[in-house]
């Protein structure tokens, strides 16, 4: 790619008029019910979470450790 390629991205259409007005709005509208959507989810779980206490230890990763060895690395296959 040369060096005065530029990359467009947007909206392309027309301007003005409703049917451009109507999308936008409803573009926003959507973003805003996402958050509220969101902001809900968090109280929520905020209210329903209780903490924990976990360790995870040598002892326990030599378990884990043990576990995967007999396991396909995928990675590699990729």
């Amino acid at each position: 790619m040369g060096l005065h390629r530029g990359k467009l991205s947007g909206r392309w259409e027309k301007k003005t008029g409703i049917d451009p007005f109507e999308r936008l709005v409803a573009q926003f509208m959507y973003r805003t019910e996402v958050a509220e959507r969101l902001l809900a989810f968090e109280r929520r779980y905020e209210q329903s979470a209780s903490p924990f206490e976990r360790r995870f230890t040598r002892d326990n990763l030599a378990l884990l450790m043990k576990k995967l060895a007999g396991k396909v690395d995928y990675q590699r296959a990729a």
